[in-house]
């Protein structure tokens, strides 16, 4: 079972977030920012449901820990005005805070769907004959190790957990390759030549957007 931080400061607001999460998902709570990352320093926690108003968890020092981590799966939530770290950190998705539990509950079953397909282990994303291993950094498909470069693997996982965006030669070479390469943007698509011949039979998955670049496309959660 994957596990949640809810870090809310209403006790009533996270009784009805855990009442609507708990049966899929184990489920910490934290009333204020100290004790949420005392929780996230002690415990394997999968994915990350943040009050934007929250000190310290909802700033920029905690959100640096995950700059370098090949997933990050974080939903924070509030006023837009309140929050103003989404641009710096693109890894954080931001919803505008809702009284509405399904609409929280659907936020983060795709948010746990898009990083970890049908996984309920953090270290693996799994969907029909994928495998991603996040620790080891490997790709297995139909139970078979496929060699990829370490851009391969970024690209890939980047893509992945952003299903359904699109995303700009120009913007994947910064968010993949970094603001210091000196490369093209025909890298990008050297990259995805060589990593769609390595998908094989899921080759499809990332689409090619005439104009503005290239996604991946995956079922929403109950469609597989």
């Amino acid at each position: 079972m994957l596990s949640i931080l809810v870090a809310e400061r209403d006790g009533d607001i996270r009784r009805k977030i855990r009442n609507v999460l708990q049966d899929s998902y184990k489920v910490y709570e934290a009333d204020n920012g100290i004790e949420a990352i005392e929780i996230s320093n002690r415990e394997l926690i999968s994915i990350y449901l943040i009050n934007c108003e929250m000190p310290f968890i909802s700033e920029k020092d905690f959100f640096k820990r995950f700059e370098h981590l090949s997933v990050h799966p974080i939903l924070v939530y509030g006023a837009p005005e309140d929050f103003n770290l989404a641009e710096e950190f693109p890894f954080i998705d931001f919803f505008e805070k809702t009284d509405d539990m399904n609409t929280i509950r659907q936020l983060v079953d795709r948010q746990s769907f898009h990083h970890f397909g049908t996984s309920d282990d953090p270290r693996y994303f799994r969907l029909m004959g994928m495998e991603i291993d996040y620790y080891q950094k490997r790709f297995n498909l139909e139970g078979k190790e496929v060699k990829l470069t370490p851009k391969e693997f970024d690209l890939l996982v980047f893509l992945i957990t952003r299903t359904g965006n699109y995303f700009s030669r120009e913007t994947l070479l910064i968010q993949v390759w970094g603001y210091d390469f000196l490369g093209d943007s025909r890298t990008i698509d050297t990259h995805v030549k060589s990593l769609r011949n390595k998908l094989g039979p899921y080759r499809n998955m990332i689409q090619t957007i005439w104009g503005k670049g290239y996604k991946i496309e995956l079922p929403e959660p109950g469609q597989i």
